[in-house]
C-alpha cells in the first residue's frame, strides 16, 4: 500500500466505527447483537486504524525529504494532493 492509501484506509476505518458507534447511540442498547458486534469489532477496527495512521505518517514524512530534493513530480505526492483533498 501506499501512504495515501493507507491514509484512505485509516479514515474509512474511522468512519465506519463513527457509524457504529452513532448505531449503538440511536439503539440505546435495545439490539444485543449489534452490542456484542460493537464490542468485538471496535478495538480491532480502532487498532487497525492507528495502524494504518502511523504508517501514512512515515509514508508523509519520507515523502518530504524526497521531494524537497527534486522537482520532478512523484506519483505519491500526487496521491497524496488527491486524499488530502488539495489541488497542485
Amino acid at each position: 500500500m501506499t501512504g495515501p492509501e493507507h491514509y484512505k484506509a485509516a479514515e474509512d476505518l474511522l468512519n465506519n466505527v463513527h457509524q457504529l458507534l452513532t448505531d449503538l447511540m440511536q439503539d440505546q442498547g435495545r439490539n444485543a447483537d449489534l452490542l456484542n458486534e460493537a464490542k468485538e469489532i471496535l478495538p480491532i477496527a480502532l487498532s487497525a486504524a492507528q495502524a494504518h495512521a502511523t504508517l501514512a505518517q512515515a509514508a508523509a514524512t519520507a515523502l518530504l525529504g524526497a521531494v524537497a530534493t527534486t522537482d520532478t513530480p512523484d506519483r505519491d505526492l500526487t496521491e497524496w494532493v488527491g486524499v488530502a483533498g488539495a489541488s497542485r
